[in-house]
C-alpha cells in the first residue's frame, strides 16, 4: 500500500498535478480578469501556484501565454485602482487603489512605474532613445518659475 508523501499536507494531496490544458484555460482566463495566480490557486480544484509555474517553466508556449495573460490582468487592476480611488469611503479607497497601484507598478515597472520611459522614434534620431517625461515635466515646471520670477521682477 502506496503512503501519501509526509511533506504535503492532506488539502494538498488531493489537488491536480497533472498537467491538463482545460486547468491551464481556466487560469489564463482567470488572471486575464485580474485575479492573482495565488487567489486562483486556492480553489482546491485547481493546482498549486508552484505546479502551474513548473508547467509554464517546462513549456515556452504556457510562459508566453501566462505573461501575455499577466499584462491584460494588470491593466483590470490599473482600472480598478483608478475605480477605488473614486470609492465612497476615502480612507478605505486610498489604501486599495495604493496596494493596486504598487502591485501593477512592480509586476511592469516599464509601463506603470514612477519613472517610466516612453520610447518616441524620431526621424533625426536613429538610436530610437527614450524620452523620460517626469523629467520633462521638472523641466518645464522650473522654466514656469523663472518665466514668473522674471515677470514678478519686471513688474516692481
Amino acid at each position: 500500500m502506496a503512503r501519501a508523501p509526509r511533506y504535503l499536507p492532506a488539502e494538498y494531496r488531493s489537488r491536480p498535478s497533472d498537467y491538463s490544458p482545460r486547468l491551464v484555460d481556466d487560469i489564463l482566463a482567470r488572471v486575464d480578469n485580474g485575479e492573482l495566480l495565488t487567489d486562483i490557486c486556492d480553489d482546491q480544484d485547481m493546482p498549486l501556484p508552484g505546479t502551474f509555474l513548473r508547467w509554464c517553466r517546462e513549456d515556452a508556449r504556457l510562459q508566453e501565454r501566462y505573461r501575455e495573460a499577466q499584462h491584460v490582468g494588470n491593466e483590470v487592476r490599473f482600472d480598478q485602482a483608478a475605480s477605488e480611488a473614486f470609492g465612497s469611503d476615502p480612507y478605505v479607497a486610498r489604501v486599495r487603489s495604493d496596494a493596486l497601484r504598487w502591485h501593477v507598478e512592480r509586476s511592469q515597472p516599464e509601463r506603470y512605474g514612477p519613472r517610466a520611459l516612453v520610447k518616441e522614434q524620431r526621424p533625426e534620431d536613429d538610436a530610437g532613445a527614450g524620452i523620460d517625461y517626469s523629467a520633462e515635466l521638472r523641466r518645464r515646471i522650473e522654466q514656469m518659475a523663472e518665466r514668473t520670477r522674471a515677470a514678478e521682477e519686471t513688474a516692481s
